[in-house]
């Protein structure tokens, strides 16, 4: 990807807005097949989410065992080398190789993976396995980390990159973020600079879906627009380490 295909904005020394405007050849994204979303490489999805005829029985989440995010080609520079910590500057680069045209906020993050055993899959609490762990649950947002493995939890060591699901108990109450796992976890005793995890919240473009969209357009189009507006900076706040630079994004 050319520096004139990306935009990078910081709002603080946690949050920056991250534009692409043309996508990669080989790029990361969602293939839809009716209430099928394939979530991944267009060859070799990693995830197959299943939307369930109603919006209030659960989403079904199965990994399809596909391709991962390579090493980065090219490395950063600029004002993103400066924002990004040292320990995640290549896997920054190789992520965004293959990023889809849109907006996303990048966060630094302290946050913890949540007790393993249940989670917030649409509009029903699921027992899951391992791998599935709650990040962040308020009044607005859900996000859950997905590892790469089965039983496996997420390595916050490595940047997660998330896909949107708006409208995500079947109302609009409801906004959550599913943060993949697109790189191989880290392995040995690898420490990540001050514990801060890097997540990608995808704020327009493919990687974000609408639970609601085939049941009203309208209201689709509103929330997309409410999201895109504050909706995901309000969840970039959430996530963020510690309080806001006094700079106001």
């Amino acid at each position: 990807m050319t520096p004139s295909s990306v935009s990078f904005t910081p709002a603080d020394s946690t949050r920056a807005l991250l534009r692409i405007h043309a996508a990669p050849e080989d790029e990361f994204t969602i293939t839809t097949q009716r209430d099928l979303h394939f979530i991944g490489f267009r060859d070799a999805p990693i995830i197959e989410l299943l939307e369930p005829l109603s919006p209030d029985l659960a989403l079904e989440i199965e990994r399809v065992g596909g391709r991962l995010v390579g090493p980065a080609s090219v490395a950063l520079d600029g004002a993103m080398a400066s924002w990004v910590p040292e320990h995640a500057r290549d896997d920054i680069a190789a992520i965004l190789q293959h990023l889809p045209t849109g907006d996303y906020w990048m966060v630094r993050s302290r946050k913890k993976l949540g007790a393993p055993g249940r989670a917030l899959l649409g509009n029903e609490w699921q027992a899951v396995d391992d791998s599935l762990r709650e990040l962040l649950k308020s009044d607005y947002h859900y996000v859950l980390a997905i590892g790469a493995t089965a039983g496996v939890g997420p390595d916050l060591r490595r940047p997660l990159l998330g896909v949107t699901i708006l409208n995500y108990t079947g109302q609009e109450t409801t906004q959550a973020v599913w943060l993949l796992q697109p790189l191989a976890p880290r392995e040995g005793d690898f420490q990540i600079e001050n514990d801060e995890s890097i997540f990608i919240i995808p704020v327009t473009g493919p990687l974000v879906l609408d639970h609601l969209e085939g049941i009203s357009s309208v209201q689709s189009l509103r929330c997309r627009k409410q999201w895109a507006d504050r909706g995901a900076r309000a969840l970039a706040r959430d996530l963020a380490t510690g309080p806001p630079d006094r700079r106001r994004g």
